[in-house]
């Protein structure tokens, strides 16, 4: 009887054990589940820049004194999420602004009535004459969990006055900024769970002779 007892009270204690072990391995399975499917999302910006190809600016331009040109704005990104997600522009964030020209030694023309023009164009391939119709398509990208790069190449087109006065070069020089932002959207939450705003000029290369 002695011994039967000591072996219920064991096994009563063997079951409690395996019990806590087994409470114990669930809340870690939990832990590590928390750690590897729920850590914030993230964008982290790896190259964003803007640019126009070399402009001459002894160019011939249009009845209104512009130069038409179309150049691109590259977005790198990588994207750090736990669920798969949809990565987009939001549709009113684009924005482009062309600065206004500073004098008479500048290669915009300062006297020109309507300036100088950028705008981005997500919707039409680059460098295409669009003759039919067509709708708004802003660039985006699915994704699946974990750290992804994104490249995304977004035309810009630009009416640029000319200054046919100006007789120097540049490298780098600015027209404006272009600006935008990027949303993740949580495919398993549904919910936007992050964004990143951004700001870049827009750059070329200036010569005078053609």
């Amino acid at each position: 009887m002695i011994i039967g007892s000591c072996l219920s009270g064991y096994a009563v204690w063997q079951v409690g054990q395996n019990q806590s072990e087994s409470a114990k391995l669930q809340q870690e399975a939990i832990s590590i589940q928390n750690l590897t499917s729920n850590w914030q999302p993230e964008i982290i910006p790896f190259s964003i820049s803007a640019t126009l190809p070399t402009v001459y600016t002894n160019a011939t331009l249009d009845v209104f004194g512009d130069y038409d040109e179309y150049g691109s704005l590259n977005v790198t990104i990588i994207v750090i999420t736990p669920h798969a997600s949809i990565v987009n522009f939001t549709d009113t964030a684009f924005n482009a602004t062309a600065r206004q020209a500073s004098g008479s030694d500048d290669f915009l023309n300062a006297s020109n009535f309507g300036g100088s023009f950028l705008s981005i164009i997500p919707w039409m391939p680059y460098g295409e004459n669009v003759t039919i119709s067509y709708t708004y398509y802003w660039p985006e990208a699915f994704i699946p969990a974990g750290v992804t790069e994104l490249n995304f190449a977004i035309p810009i087109y630009a009416e640029l006055a000319l200054n046919s006065n100006y007789t120097g070069s540049a490298l780098g020089a600015s027209v404006g900024t272009v600006a935008g932002e990027l949303t993740v959207f949580d495919v398993q939450t549904r919910s936007y769970v992050a964004d990143y705003p951004f700001s870049t000029p827009v750059f070329l290369n200036v010569n005078w002779n053609g």
